[in-house]
């Protein structure tokens, strides 16, 4: 009876999760690394913590890997095409910059000039 009903899930299961894998990599392409460099690119750009340069940095780099994600998903390059890796570039560097800056000047400095205004 037990093996039965075991059966009758990997019987639904496995189908069910062939359909759910393409969705997964639509997933998985397109909300990574673009919506977060969008959104904290934004904000960051907005309150002027950094200097202004870095956010657009993230929001350029952020449009392009969309570009490229979706590029991906409607079959116009492999996902590991060399071409793939340079829509990543831009995000990249924004991701690694914005470390270091925030690493060695922290937003002190701003919050520092938005008190004495």
């Amino acid at each position: 009876m037990l093996a039965g009903a075991f059966y009758l899930l990997t019987f639904i299961s496995i189908p069910t999760l062939n359909l759910y894998a393409p969705l997964r990599e639509v997933n998985f392409l397109q909300n990574m690394g673009s919506v977060n460099g969008l959104l904290l690119g934004t904000l960051l750009f907005q309150s002027k913590l950094v200097p202004r340069w870095l956010p657009l940095i993230g929001i350029f780099g952020a449009f392009l890997l969309m570009l490229g994600d979706g590029l991906v998903i409607f079959g116009s390059m492999g996902q590991r095409d060399p071409m793939t890796a340079l829509f990543a570039v831009p995000i990249a560097f924004w991701e690694f910059s914005l470390g270091i800056y925030l690493l060695f000047n922290g937003i002190s400095r701003f919050l520092k000039q938005t008190k004495d205004v």
